[in-house]
């Protein structure tokens, strides 16, 4: 299954949702543009796992994310 695919599986894009998403492998999160992914044809692995960014939301939560990482040797 990729990206695109497993986004419809969950009932698709909405109008609450922001242009990025982030792909959380191995601990490791990578941050994706909707605009630019149809292309890029990801494939999913077991454990994988897709955060979808709320406009204006998810940003906050990724640099409050940062800080207690730094805090606790991350």
């Amino acid at each position: 299954m990729t990206v695109i695919q497993a986004i419809d599986a969950a009932g698709g894009r909405n109008e609450f949702g922001g242009r990025n998403l982030y792909l959380i492998r191995e601990g490791k999160q990578t941050c994706l543009d909707f605009t630019n992914l149809a292309h890029k044809n990801i494939v999913l692995k077991p454990g994988d796992s897709i955060q979808v960014e709320q406009k204006g939301v998810l940003d906050r939560w990724k640099g409050t994310d940062e800080a207690v990482g730094k805090l606790m040797g991350r």
